[in-house]
């Protein structure tokens, strides 16, 4: 009888940790956003478990990876312990492609700083533009993925940093132009290696 009462104790001990392990699980989700010329830009959106059946609409972390406008991927292994924090933190966390376009550069094109300057503005409003899309697709979706299309969180790492911080410059832009102009949170700068940072964030409207 005695050792009955163990086994059935450890039983429900292991389900109990088997619950708690579930309540703690992410689930991902790979969207294609964008097809332009030979590339196929996709989004991975990171959401606990337990809170994809709610009905109270989530904040959205928008993350931009880094790589110098050369190379880079927006499912680093680096980055997803960053990813599965804010996550459970009670965010949507969403992490974009966007365009390279300094991947296939021609050094000896670009040998003096004016061309090298041009080329990178050049990468730069490219992945500004994948950016801007992806926060249009999330926008799009809003309904569906039960988010808060004005809580949006414009976030990268490194180039990533600099994307998301042109494009909040100009959805904040946008903002003073229009008054039916949705409000968008931007962190300006993340680091995904340091899960304690706090980011700093800042409210438009």
């Amino acid at each position: 009888m005695g050792k009955r009462f163990i086994f059935i104790l450890m039983a429900c001990s292991l389900l109990s940790i088997a619950t708690v392990v579930h309540a703690q699980h992410i689930d991902k989700q790979t969207y294609t956003f964008a097809i332009k010329k030979a590339d196929t830009l996709k989004l991975d959106k990171y959401v606990m478990i337990d809170q994809i059946q709610g009905t109270q609409s989530k904040p959205v972390i928008l993350f931009a990876f880094g790589g110098g406008f050369k190379g880079g991927r927006r499912d680093n292994p680096d980055y997803i312990s960053y990813f599965h924090f804010w996550a459970r933190a009670g965010y949507v966390v969403v992490s974009t492609d966007y365009r390279t376009q300094l991947k296939d550069i021609d050094k000896s094109e670009y040998s003096d700083l004016q061309g090298f300057s041009s080329a990178l503005q050049q990468a730069i409003t490219c992945a500004v533009e994948d950016f801007g899309d992806a926060t249009n697709y999330i926008i799009e979706h809003s309904v569906e993925w039960q988010i808060n299309p004005a809580q949006i969180i414009a976030s990268g790492s490194s180039a990533g940093a600099i994307t998301a911080d042109k494009q909040s410059m100009r959805f904040a832009i946008k903002r003073l132009l229009r008054t039916d102009y949705l409000p968008i949170s931007i962190m300006q700068e993340s680091f995904p290696f340091l899960e304690q940072s706090v980011p700093r964030v800042f409210q438009n409207g």
